[in-house]
């Protein structure tokens, strides 16, 4: 508060004034404890978040992380799952030495 500014001689809100100096000086006394506030953010996002070197800053960016390593995963399994190999050749099929009768059944 301005010092240069006076009340006007009113009692109670100089006494109001000191009380409210006191209190603050006590307060600034005291050591501040910061305790830790469980965060909202799944625990996935908050990861990619603290791995990533400060170059994910928020949710919207770690959610867009996330997504494409999903979109990355799905292409990697259906790359390996229907790759089909063509280094197989087919075997060689003698028709002369088949017996018939094993193709009747």
């Amino acid at each position: 508060m301005d010092e240069g500014i006076k009340v006007g001689g009113n009692e109670e809100i100089e006494a109001a004034l000191k009380e409210f100096k006191a209190k603050s000086a006590i307060e600034q006394l005291r050591p501040v404890v910061k305790t830790k506030v469980a965060s909202d953010l799944p625990k996935m996002v908050q990861l990619v978040v603290k791995f990533s070197g400060g170059y994910i800053k928020d949710e919207k960016q770690a959610n867009y992380v996330l997504f494409g390593l999903v979109i990355l995963m799905f292409a990697l399994t259906f790359f390996f799952l229907f790759k089909g190999s063509n280094k197989t050749k087919p075997l060689p099929i003698d028709l002369e030495h088949i017996d018939q009768r094993q193709f009747v059944r």
